[in-house]
């Protein structure tokens, strides 16, 4: 099981607190990937088999965790672009499919709304 971003985490080597995994990094972080923080401020990066998952992001409304990959909020992305709803539609499936679990059919979604912008072009 990997974690992401928002997870409410157990760390073995803290006690009972819980702690939200702030950030992943695989790449500058291979050995310890998970940064988790406290309610208290402490944090530090943490192995996989060193957490165990207590809960989810609580607002899955408005900011689902597939949403809210990297700096920036798909939604906000789509409104900065202004773009219409196809092209935003195509955007949304484009920039989640590697957060929700279903790469190939959020990518079939973005391409049956591109191809629909291009069928209105005409």
């Amino acid at each position: 099981m990997s974690f992401i971003q928002g997870d409410w985490v157990k760390w073995n080597g803290y006690g009972q607190e819980p702690a939200c995994v702030t950030e992943v990094d695989h790449i500058n972080h291979a050995e310890t990937p998970y940064h988790i923080q406290f309610d208290n401020g402490d944090a530090c990066w943490v192995a996989r088999e060193e957490i165990f998952l207590i809960g989810q992001p609580s607002d899955v409304v408005n900011s689902p965790s597939h949403y809210t990959k990297g700096e920036f909020e798909v939604i906000d992305i789509i409104e900065d672009a202004e773009v219409g709803y196809r092209l935003g539609n195509a955007l949304k499936y484009i920039l989640r499919c590697e957060h929700k679990g279903n790469k190939k059919q959020d990518l079939e979604k973005a391409i049956w709304y591109l191809k629909r912008e291009v069928e209105n072009c005409k």
